[in-house]
């Protein structure tokens, strides 16, 4: 008898030691993540051409929409949750309406694949970068582009401020450009402020920083009114850095690697603050913070989307069709 309850007591450990995994989703890299404003849903695309809108609350599928019409690459949701666009490596953009999941429209505004998609405040806007060195601004009401800007290289991703006066576009050659969302065709440069692709971008709570990752391993923070390098730091690893987001209640950036793993940072003092590991079994290529800032999404190429807990710093929650 005493060895049966050891037995169950041990049993237990283990299983509440294990994160929780749900065994539906994604069957490929999943390359972009968006957070829904309200609740705790987000939305994934990924190179298995679907995209899965989840519920992690109730840790179940509320939809997976099969689009089959090429590779996934980017995914925006509107500040007020009424619309969601998706990218593609052909170019192509889909409109969809959030709450009943319908496709209002697509369009092919890019000669190369979609690297990024941002929502202005304002519903009706959105902007898209892509690999053939284009901005479009594109309006859904009129269901057309109203503006763009181009530039002499490919523009791997963007970031947009929380008033969404500035967006913040990276590129191939390691130049950041910063562009007034009344007018995109205005805007300054930050040459050099990375040695290879600038691969992330994410505007402080407040909009008064940048911070930027790249391909060169560094983590830039940058002054948005005169577009001075405040820090730039080495992030310990020898793999390129994919993506970074900024925690809304300013106690964390977040930056994922190629190397599998999150590396956090204060940004009050620049400080290393902790590894996220043991997580993922692929390159990282999106992190996003919920709006409480006490959960970090991270998801892959190992088609996995992972819920880590930012307070114990433990892995809770995954979500795999592999």
């Amino acid at each position: 008898m005493r060895y049966t309850i050891i037995f169950f007591l041990l049993l237990s450990v283990t299983i509440l030691s294990n994160p929780f995994k749900l065994d539906e989703g994604h069957f490929d890299t999943i390359t972009d993540i968006d957070k829904y404003p309200f609740g705790n849903i987000a939305i994934t695309v990924s190179h298995d051409e679907s995209i899965v809108i989840w519920d992690f609350s109730q840790n179940k599928i509320v939809n997976m929409i099969e689009l089959g019409d090429g590779l996934l690459s980017a995914v925006a949701i509107s500040p007020g949750g009424n619309y969601f666009v998706v990218g593609s490596e052909r170019g192509q953009i889909f409109l969809y309406d959030f709450n009943t999941q319908n496709m209002i429209s697509s369009d092919k505004l890019h000669k190369g694949k979609v690297t990024d998609i941002v929502f202005s405040e304002n519903e009706k806007i959105f902007f898209t970068s892509s690999t053939d060195g284009n901005i479009m601004q594109y309006d859904i009401e009129k269901k057309n582009i109203v503006k763009g800007v181009s530039f002499p290289s490919q523009v791997i991703c963007m970031g947009i401020s929380l008033e969404s006066k500035q967006i913040a576009a990276g590129t191939e050659n390691g130049h950041i450009f910063i562009l007034n969302t009344e007018d995109i065709s205005s805007f300054e440069a930050i040459s050099s402020a990375h040695k290879d692709w600038v691969t992330g971008l994410t505007f402080s709570p407040d909009g008064t920083k940048l911070a930027s990752v790249g391909w060169d391993f560094k983590l830039n923070i940058f002054d948005t009114s005169n577009k001075n390098l405040i820090k730039s730091l080495a992030v310990n690893t020898d793999k390129p850095l994919n993506c970074v987001d900024w925690s809304s209640d300013n106690k964390l950036i977040a930056i994922g690697s190629s190397d599998f793993n999150i590396y956090a940072y204060n940004p009050e003092n620049y400080e290393f603050i902790h590894a996220f590991r043991n997580g993922h079994n692929g390159k990282i290529t999106g992190v996003k913070f919920f709006p409480d800032s006490n959960v970090l999404l991270s998801i892959a190429s190992d088609a996995q989307v992972n819920y880590w807990n930012t307070i114990n710093k433990k892995l809770e929650k995954i979500y795999t069709g592999y």
